[in-house]
């Protein structure tokens, strides 16, 4: 990989980079069997975006039981909390080969993660991906306070790697994110599969 300054540490995005989403499986996916009313997902969608709740979610203004009882509530719908824990962590996959090449950077440089994450989520996920405990630091949305693209979120991730942001790649699966990385300084990269990214990787694994 091209680059001005070389690469001391690597930021991941967490999302379709390191872990796959299905939101088929999710809440989005099974809001029929537990009847709600809107007749798509895109309504669904829609409809909690008008109450704000995803985004006050992500940024640690709601509670896990809070989220609960909005979404519930906004939705007419009565999951037990246990049951919607279940729903909402459901939308993770395996992605392939990501662990390994976690590992293989992990071995030779500092890594940490980014993303736009929540509670429920992030204690599943370092549950399921016993890779993602090695994170000690993890900038995320819900204990930053803000979401990607916002210049604290990289700042947080520059912190928890300890060098500067321009010896810094961060990879995302998002443009936009991949453009607020370069704007705060950070070299980035748009992640578009594994196989990829190995190759564009190899001036730093090697």
């Amino acid at each position: 990989m091209a680059a001005t300054t070389p690469i001391r540490a690597v930021i991941f995005d967490l999302g379709r980079v390191l872990v796959q989403i299905n939101p088929a499986k999710g809440l989005l996916g099974r809001l029929s069997g537990l009847g709600v009313k809107e007749s798509t997902t895109e309504d669904v969608i829609m409809h909690l975006s008008k109450h704000d709740l995803f985004c006050r979610y992500s940024v640690g203004k709601l509670s896990p039981q809070e989220f609960y009882e909005a979404v519930c509530q906004t939705l007419e719908i009565n999951p037990t909390y246990d049951e919607f824990v279940e729903i909402w962590c459901s939308i993770f996959e395996p992605m392939p080969l990501m662990p390994q090449l976690f590992d293989e950077v992990y071995a030779k440089l500092p890594v940490t993660i980014l993303s736009d994450t929540d509670p429920l989520h992030w204690n599943y996920l370092l549950k399921t991906y016993p890779f993602l405990q090695k994170v000690q630091k993890p900038a995320l949305s819900f204990e930053v306070g803000e979401v990607k693209p916002s210049s604290a979120m990289y700042r947080a991730a520059v912190e928890s790697v300890g060098v500067d942001a321009g010896s810094c790649l961060f990879i995302d699966d998002l443009q936009k994110n991949v453009d607020g990385a370069k704007a705060a300084g950070l070299q980035a990269i748009l992640f578009t599969d594994p196989v990829k990214l190995r190759t564009i990787l190899e001036g730093v694994l090697n």
